[in-house]
């Protein structure tokens, strides 16, 4: 008797190990629970055995035999579940025992951990399985004017590190666009379009060749809103040349194109993008009109900041000069007017002071508010993603 209820913990203990570590994870995630139930009888008359009975603790149940009933041979333990009969009940083990009144703990019975094994294990491996599978991506499609993309790339970058499950695209003529983004000057806006979110600003500055002979004489007296007008602008009175103090008249070749940033800096003097001098409907981005510049030393062109300046540095780029602004008229550049040197010093005094020139344009989006994720994206932009607006030569959207 004493071997044989040895072996029957062993194999209780064994069963019960893995069981319980299952079982243990099993519960938490499904909260499962579930009742044993059952009854004692003659295994010949099938009656209810007489004098037995069952005492339980936390885990562990007791069957305990009276003497009247000390001849038996074995102990059959039949279980039942919610399950239907034909599946739990049936008999799960037997136990020897001696002519004794002791008492027979049954740890665990070894079909039902089997069945009860498999099943919390099954439950178990889709839970892992389920929390593997990835949540179906939220896309954002973007598209629009091209100047944007390296600060609305940094915006995406780092919304999705907090908005993980949200991917963003933005390409240069994607169709059916999540948000549009223009830098075109906005008369009037169109409800059938969408929403319109001023997202940031930009500047427009007059550019010209450092080896320009007229450089050292611009860079002292500057430009007036006149200068601005003759220079790049057709008209009767267009500017071909510069003439310098020493009696040197110097040609000037103006270089424009038709595009958002041509059309606020056309804007700010009362002009349309037709009205520029010398457009040139084949420079096809702002990088080529800065290079046309540098080609040429008696280039002459206007630019965003973002390409004038390198960004890493905040200096100009190397052999390109920014004309400064005679703002006051006198006919020389002031001390208080000289603040283009460095672009965070620029971009401070055209957030923080109200100057006319340089020309300063809105970076709008345009997108309908169907999708959630499109809408907290725009609003995420207009208030945790304007940080990032400095560092690529753009204005904060100050409301």
């Amino acid at each position: 008797m004493k071997n044989s209820t040895t072996k029957l913990k062993r194999a209780g203990l064994l069963f019960l190990f893995p069981f319980t570590a299952l079982l243990f994870v099993s519960v938490i995630s499904f909260a499962q629970t579930g009742t044993l139930t059952g009854r004692i009888i003659d295994d010949r008359t099938r009656a209810p055995l007489a004098g037995a009975t069952i005492q339980n603790e936390p885990g562990v149940f007791t069957i305990a035999l009276a003497q009247a009933n000390n001849k038996l041979k074995d102990i059959v333990v039949v279980g039942y579940g919610t399950q239907s009969r034909k599946n739990l009940a049936s008999a799960v083990n037997s136990v020897n025992v001696s002519q004794s009144n002791k008492q027979v703990k049954l740890l665990i019975m070894k079909r039902i951990s089997y069945r009860l094994f498999a099943l919390v294990a099954l439950v178990t491996c889709a839970a892992i399985i389920s929390s593997f599978v990835k949540k179906e991506k939220k896309v954002i499609n973007i598209t629009g004017t091209r100047f944007f993309y390296p600060l609305v790339e940094k915006w995406a970058s780092a919304y999705k590190k907090d908005h993980p499950d949200v991917e963003i695209v933005v390409k240069f003529g994607l169709q059916n666009a999540d948000i549009s983004m223009t830098g075109t000057p906005v008369d009037k806006e169109n409800p059938d379009k969408g929403k319109y979110s001023v997202v940031s600003k930009f500047a427009i500055v007059p550019i010209i060749n450092e080896q320009n002979p007229a450089w050292g004489e611009l860079q002292k007296k500057g430009l007036s809103e006149a200068d601005f007008q003759k220079i790049y602008f057709r008209g009767d009175q267009q500017q071909n040349s510069f003439a310098l103090n020493s009696g040197v008249t110097v040609p000037v070749r103006v270089y424009t194109r038709g595009a958002c940033a041509s059309a606020t800096f056309s804007k700010h003097f009362g002009k349309q993008i037709n009205d520029l001098a010398n457009l040139d409907t084949k420079i096809a981005d702002d990088e080529v009109l800065l290079q046309n510049v540098l080609n040429d030393s008696l280039g002459v062109a206007y630019n965003n900041l973002g390409f004038v300046y390198d960004l890493r540095t905040r200096k100009q780029k190397k052999g390109i000069k920014v004309v400064p602004v005679d703002l006051n008229g006198n006919g020389k550049i002031d001390a208080d007017e000289n603040f283009y040197d460095n672009l965070d010093q620029l971009i401070q005094k055209l957030e923080t002071t109200h100057i006319e020139l340089p020309p300063v344009g809105k970076m709008v989006f345009v997108y309908k508010e169907d999708k959630p994720e499109v809408t907290d994206f725009a609003n995420w932009v207009q208030s945790k993603g304007q940080q990032y607006n400095h560092a690529l030569g753009f204005l904060a959207q100050v409301k």
